[in-house]
């Protein structure tokens, strides 16, 4: 957002204010988001301090400013560094109607209605590509989040200083993949595994669903089916609350392999950290897991699971949930796959 300062009818631009006008969690965000995950062309919707700062602070190649408002753009437009793209656009279909391809679109400018639904139209091929709304607790913008994923990074906090509305940030994406987490009270080992995941994954999420049964007492599987009720993507990660991530673009490289013919889930158990029970052995091609030890090919360990088979996981005919869904998903011919390298168990 812009740093103008406002008196009645008056619009004024200021030099003092050198950081977006967001809180700082905002910005500390949207500069993560784009440095850990590579996104190298990033449009803006609404120009301002935020152009400067997130040109000067952001490892990208580009930023394509847009900006309606002649004035605040003169101002501007010496400010700016090579990096950045800044247009002046005063007519409203073509502000909308913005060409280009881009990793990141963040709105906070005009129009913001026509500009996500323009934004998701970009977008709809470029499924690692993020939208993010500034002042996305608005309320005009409810309707929104029934028509397209998202999740709400931070509720809004009502007025920021003199009049300004500063009402959360919230991402949109055509993310495949839901998160679901299960817990079960161990808040230290649950931050590692979050931390350790967070910093290695670099695919984006439709969202993060977490239960901690040390709180419901439900069990495993009624806190994972409890989760699996919320998910509306194609594909779930699960993971537990006692693993460390340790390599990059596990996401994507499941991704690669979970559309296979009968292929239930993708493994990323780093290859000498299986536990007896855990036990696998790989096909000769190196990939399929071949339903030996206790498990039968299916676990609960971190891996990527394709909906199109989830039936519920309350199954008969083994000593243990993860057995008796693997009996049940070896008799109808499904199998997992293993890319052993990604993650160790720590709990």
């Amino acid at each position: 957002m812009n740093n103008w300062q406002t008196t009645p009818g008056v619009l004024q631009i200021s030099d003092e204010n050198t950081v977006p006008m967001m809180a700082v969690k905002e910005y500390e965000y949207i500069r993560s988001v784009i440095n850990t995950h590579g996104l190298k062309r990033v449009l803006e919707w609404g120009s301002g301090s935020s152009t400067l700062w997130f040109s000067e602070n952001c490892d990208m190649e580009k930023w394509t400013a847009i900006e309606h408002d002649p004035v605040y753009y003169d101002f501007l437009l010496p400010k700016v560094n090579k990096k950045v793209s800044l247009l002046l656009v005063e007519d409203k279909d073509s502000y909308i109607n913005v060409q280009g391809e881009y990793d990141l679109i963040i709105i906070d400018g005009m129009y913001r209605d026509e500009c996500l639904q323009k934004a998701f139209k970009m977008l709809s091929s470029h499924p690692q590509a993020r939208i993010l709304l500034h002042d996305s607790g608005r309320k005009e913008y409810k309707e929104w989040y029934s028509k397209f994923p998202h999740r709400i990074v931070f509720e809004g906090e009502g007025w920021l200083g003199d009049g300004w509305d500063h009402r959360g940030l919230a991402e949109f994406n055509n993310s495949k993949v839901t998160m679901i987490v299960t817990c079960g009270g161990r808040p230290e080992l649950f931050k590692r595994t979050m931390e350790s995941f967070t910093a290695n994954n670099t695919y984006p999420l439709a969202k993060i669903i977490v239960h901690d049964d040390s709180v419901s007492k439900i069990g495993q599987i009624a806190s994972i089916e409890k989760m699996m009720a919320e998910v509306e993507t194609p594909y779930v990660f699960h993971c537990e609350d006692d693993w460390e991530f340790h390599k990059p673009g596990f996401i994507e490289a499941c991704m690669k392999e979970i559309e296979g013919e009968g292929v239930h889930s993708v493994w990323v158990r780093d290859e000498d950290d299986f536990d007896g029970y855990h036990r696998v052995k790989p096909t000769t091609d190196g990939k399929f897991v071949v339903p030996t030890g206790s498990s039968h090919g299916f676990s609960f360990n971190p891996h990527l699971y394709n909906m199109k088979y989830y039936d519920g996981f309350q199954k008969e005919g083994g000593a243990t949930p993860e057995d008796s869904i693997g009996v049940d998903y070896t008799a109808k011919g499904l199998k997992a796959v293993w890319l052993p390298g990604y993650c160790k168990h720590i709990g």
